[in-house]
């Protein structure tokens, strides 16, 4: 019955953000699709291209996540994981998502059901981790740019540079990651205990490699660099140009907006795109770039990650995975 309500409000979220873009900018699609079918094709193949290098950093980041915990599959292999994972979150959202399928493949492949769980969850927390860390700077470093941010926008950035300094200083001094232990430990509710010892244990084995904790940062950063430079390249084809400097702080805003309960962030995320770079470059083009973000976004998930889940349906996956929401989740740590 849950899942149920939460999948109603996710549709009830999307539908709405949806249908007020529809509605406020019904004077401006006319103008928004002009400007998609304007654009020079080079552009869009290009930003169509560079957006798969997004993908191809993401699942290096799982790579070497799963190497911490002495998980080793190749790196073509977490590719069609974070693939399929694509396909997964923005074409069948139900109650068991894109991390859900990557813990199932990589279970099938490695047996390693534990270690499979935590790193999937770890990749997650690290992409967030550097989603905030920019987002949290972007209040500092653009403000008076060329990217005209809405006070609200800026007072979140702040309110997440808070959050930035406390968590780095809470994971990098011993004395005070032990005493926060200690109180969530001191929790009196004991069915959730089990985990949060399991989830301590594991940031606790991760950070005796720190080295795979490095990579892995600098490869969500690269990944944010890549994206950015590929609204850059859909900007510009619109025909104003936004800075990639700035774009890689502000973007990030997007994401952490976008993370709001939803069918994997639709209408959620394009509403965001065009509140915040809509008074810089026009609110038409700036609902021409949301689309044709959302656009790419697709494109790779459906015909990419698409593919490879049809023929993991047809190598027999299709009779394993009437189990997958039931034996993969958080209380199989």
């Amino acid at each position: 019955m849950k899942k149920i309500v939460s999948f109603v409000i996710r549709i009830g979220i999307s539908a709405g953000v949806i249908f007020f873009l529809f509605h406020t900018l019904r004077q401006e699609w006319k103008t928004a699709f002009s400007a998609i079918i304007n654009i020079p094709r080079a552009a869009l193949i290009h930003a169509a291209a560079l957006y798969f290098l997004t993908l191809i950093f993401m699942s290096l980041r799982l790579y070497y996540l799963f190497q911490g915990q002495k998980i080793y599959l190749r790196k073509r292999e977490c590719l069609r994981l974070t693939l399929i994972g694509g396909f997964f979150n923005n074409f069948l959202p139900t109650g068991a998502g894109g991390d859900v399928m990557k813990v199932y493949l990589a279970v099938k492949k490695t047996q390693q059901k534990a270690g499979s769980i935590i790193s999937v969850l770890m990749d997650r927390a690290i992409g967030l981790v550097m989603l905030i860390f920019l987002a949290s700077l972007s209040g500092i470093v653009i403000a008076g740019g060329p990217i005209h941010v809405p006070d609200p926008v800026l007072k979140l950035s702040h309110f997440l540079l808070f959050v930035s300094v406390g968590s780095i200083a809470l994971f990098s001094i011993p004395s005070l990651y032990s005493g926060f232990s200690k109180l969530v430990m001191a929790i009196p509710i004991q069915r959730f205990k089990p985990y949060i010892v399991k989830i301590l244990n594991a940031i606790n084995q991760y950070g005796q490699h720190k080295q795979i904790l490095f990579k892995a940062l600098l490869i969500s950063f690269l990944t944010q660099l890549v994206f950015a430079y590929v609204i850059h390249i859909l900007s510009r084809g619109l025909g104003i140009v936004l800075p990639v400097f700035h774009l890689i702080l502000v973007l990030p805003l997007i994401h952490i907006v976008s993370m709001i309960p939803s069918i994997n962030g639709l209408g959620v995320r394009e509403g965001a795109l065009v509140y915040l770079l809509g008074q810089t470059m026009g609110t038409e083009k700036a609902l021409a770039l949301a689309l044709l973000s959302t656009a790419i976004l697709i494109f790779w998930s459906l015909f990419v990650g698409g593919i490879l889940y049809i023929l993991f349906l047809l190598n027999g996956g299709q009779n394993d995975f009437k189990g997958i929401a039931r034996n993969f989740s958080v209380s199989n740590l």
